[in-house]
């Protein structure tokens, strides 16, 4: 049976005091943003800021292309379906993964670059970006690669919650280097970064 490429999950909150903090202590960082929205102090699947985490297919939280009967082997993607949109327009993708966890849009992103000062650091022997608001807090992103062109230790790709137009096999993101970030699309079925916010402090 053809799959959809809008997969919702349940997930544990991964992002609880279990898990090391970079500039909060409950796994969650306030960066002063505008929308007063928090991001996590790790990726999806990492339990301290310098480590990579999952790499996970757009919309899912895991990397397994065994289990599309339809991916395109030559494309590293899902082919175009023009019969059925992936999401209603205007929509992006939005997973939540408990304690008020969900991936960020691409706007969220953008706020969070356009409102923190970006430095690019080694934390523990790994290369990434550390951003810092306004209020002194930081939030460190590891520089892990992404599953096609790898790039671990150079360069950052971490997937949003927004799918580029309605019909697309395509999710918008963002990679980053030592010069700074990048927005762009990305095939759906790419194996990037995930890094959670949070609307309220948990």
């Amino acid at each position: 049976m053809i799959r959809t490429v809008v997969f919702l999950y349940t997930l544990f909150c991964l992002f609880g005091k279990s898990h090391a903090a970079y500039g909060a202590d409950d796994g969650w960082v306030d960066l002063g943003l505008p929308s007063g929205v928090l991001w996590a102090t790790c990726n999806l699947g990492a339990n301290s800021p310098e480590e990579s985490g999952d790499y996970c297919i757009w919309g899912e939280n895991i990397y397994d292309l065994s289990r599309y009967s339809i991916y395109d082997e030559n494309n590293n993607r899902l082919p175009l379906r023009t019969d059925m949109p992936l999401l209603p327009i205007g929509e992006g993708i939005v997973v939540t993964l408990g304690c008020g966890a969900r991936i960020p849009t691409a706007e969220e992103w953008k706020e969070l670059i356009d409102n923190t000062r970006g430095e690019w650091k080694e934390l523990n022997g790994v290369f990434g970006m550390e951003l810092t608001g306004g209020n002194g807090n930081s939030l460190f992103l590891p520089a892990s690669g992404c599953t096609l062109t790898g790039g671990e230790g150079t360069i950052g790709y971490y997937w949003s919650s927004s799918q580029y137009w309605k019909y697309s096999d395509f999710g918008r993101g963002y990679f980053f280097n030592s010069e700074g970030f990048e927005s762009s699309v990305f095939g759906t079925l790419c194996g990037m970064s995930v890094r959670l916010v949070c609307s309220v402090a948990q």
